[in-house]
């Protein structure tokens, strides 16, 4: 395994047990961190995925790739993701693709599948598309701006899966009532009750007749589960696997 370079490591220490000594703790000093420590990692190891459902994928047009790199990011929702492609659907509906890497990874993942991609903030699909052709896979993601009720209406199709993390909107994305098609898709959803209060009790409420419901929280990162991570410091080995999120909950939704 190779080494990371002993004099980046330990400023990139000392600079990170300065931010953590602070009182209070200024996010933006710990965020400014983060460039320098994927840069670290991807001298190290690379910039392309070690572990989980998107091996092989190639991260490092991402701002912040540490997590991604070693397999860890949103690692409760890696078994849903396994099942979903194991079930081969036609089409993938990405709401809040961001830079892109599920929309990538999926589409590497489902080479027969129609891979749809939305976001919101322009910046984004630039992002998502820089990732597209880092890995070769221009070409096959539709990426597109926005995702009002109308548009994700057109977008879905029977049996298609949804991908949906887009702060909040999920409340009046997923609905039934006004998207019928819902009712025939599965659906993997992040849900945003520090944003929206209430919003996965309305979720249940909304397809508890309709889907067969799993839920999953997050949960604590161990550096020690990570072998890139052995010559680190801890506090640094837990900043790089950090995903910067409160409590969270995601839901998935299986037609019945």
């Amino acid at each position: 395994m190779r080494e990371f370079d002993p004099n980046a490591l330990a400023s990139l220490a000392e600079r990170y047990g300065k931010a953590l000594s602070r009182r209070p703790i200024l996010i933006d000093e710990v965020a400014a961190i983060m460039p320098d420590l994927c840069a670290l990692l991807g001298d190290a190891f690379g910039r392309v995925t070690l572990r989980g459902p998107f091996r092989g994928l190639d991260v490092g047009t991402m701002e912040n790739f540490a997590s991604f790199l070693l397999g860890a990011y949103e690692l409760e929702l890696h078994e849903w993701f396994e099942a979903l492609i194991a079930a081969n659907p036609r089409r993938v509906v990405n709401v809040g693709c961001g830079e892109g890497v599920y929309a990538a990874g999926f589409a590497s993942r489902l080479p027969e599948a129609e891979i749809i991609g939305f976001d919101q903030v322009p910046a984004k699909l630039d992002s998502a598309a820089r990732l597209l052709r880092a890995n070769g896979l221009s070409g096959r993601v539709d990426l597109r701006l926005g995702a009002n009720p109308a548009q994700f209406a057109a977008a879905l199709s029977p049996g298609c899966v949804v991908l949906m993390d887009c702060e909040g909107a999920e409340y009046l994305l997923l609905d039934p009532s006004r998207v019928p098609a819902l009712r025939a898709c599965t659906i993997l959803v992040e849900a945003h009750d520090f944003i929206v209060p209430g919003v996965s009790d309305l979720l249940l409420k909304r397809f508890c007749r309709s889907h067969a419901i799993q839920r999953t929280s997050n949960v604590p990162r161990d550096p020690r589960r990570y072998p890139e991570l052995a010559g680190m410091q801890p506090a640094l080995g837990h900043l790089a696997l950090n995903e910067f999120r409160p409590a969270m909950e995601w839901f998935l939704l299986e037609p019945l």
